[in-house]
Formats: C-alpha cells, structure tokens, sequence
C-alpha cells in the first residue's frame, strides 16, 4: 500500500469519500502532467527527478555563458594606447570647460560637481554640459561623469532647459520660477 493509498484511505473513511474514485482521478491527473504515484517517499518520482536536473544544467548553462560574456565585455573595454590618448585628450578639454565656467560664473568646482541645486550651480551646470556638448565630442554619460557622476537624463534635461532659456531671451539661471 502506498503512502497515497494510506492517506485517501484515512481520509475517505472520515469524510465518506471514494477513494477508489479519488485515486483514479488523482492518477490522471498526475499522468497528464507527467508524473506518477509513488510509493516510497524516499524514493521520488524518477521523471520529476530528471526534470529538476535538466533544470539545473540548464542554469548552469546559463551561469557559465553570462560569465564568458562577461568576459569578453571586459576584454572588449580595453583600450588601445590611440584610444587612451583620445580619451586623456577628452577629460581635459572637459575639465577645462568645468574650470572656465566656474571662473565665469563665481562658483566653486565642489559647489558644480555637488548635488546640491541652488540657481547658481544648477545654472552653471547646465552651462558646463551646453558648453560640453557643443565644443566636444563627448557623449551625455560622458557629461555627467564629468559633472560628479549625473545620469545621461540629467545632461539632457540640462541641455534642453539651457536652450529653452536661451531661445526665451532670458540668460539661463537668472529667470525666476515664480516661487514665494
């Protein structure tokens, strides 16, 4: 007699159940998803046991080939020395905007690269990334790591408010909000 047979038995003389009828009906149900009853709980069903070492190599699989990807996206990130140089020659040029419109606007470098949004800085920031995008060939990420490490939106959002200031005539970080 299996544990099941056991169980539905018990079961079945309390609740008046047929259990001949519940096992047949549990049977069929089992077997349209592929499994059987089993009589030894210390022995599970061979097909279900199969199936979660299939799913098992099939994450192992998956482990081993993110990795080699990941891998190959490190080894893909390695610069050429024409690359480095380009690069270098990128970081100054950005570091020299920073400083000029510092200079320019009487903000401190900490107060630019701060996440603090007071109108001066939030002024000078978004000319920094005008200034940036037009003058370089760097790319929004590029701006923002260059800004203290701002997210691309950020730069973009900047970008559009500094024209949206400029094409209204008002010079960008003096126009008021209208707050009280």
């Amino acid at each position: 007699m299996s544990i099941y047979d056991f169980v539905t038995a018990e079961f079945g003389t309390r609740h008046g159940l047929d259990v001949a009828r519940f096992n047949r009906r549990a049977e069929a149900h089992l077997a349209s998803l592929g499994r059987s009853f089993v009589d030894d709980p210390d022995n599970p069903d061979p097909a279900a046991k199969a199936r979660r070492e299939a799913v098992a190599r099939a994450r192992r699989v998956a482990e081993l080939r993110q990795a080699r990807r990941s891998r190959e996206r490190a080894a893909d990130k390695a610069l050429s020395p024409r690359q480095e140089a380009e690069a270098a020659r990128l970081a100054g040029e950005l570091e020299r905007i920073r400083d000029e419109v510092c200079m320019a606007r009487g903000v401190s470098l900490a107060e630019l690269l701060s996440p603090r949004r007071g109108p001066q800085a939030v002024a000078a920031r978004q000319e920094c990334m005008w200034r940036m995008r037009e003058e370089t060939t760097a790319s929004l990420p590029q701006i923002g790591r260059a800004l203290g490490g701002r997210d691309h939106t950020t730069v973009l959002h900047g970008l559009r408010r500094y024209a949206q200031l400029a094409a209204g005539g008002e010079t960008p970080g003096r126009a008021g909000k209208g707050r009280a």
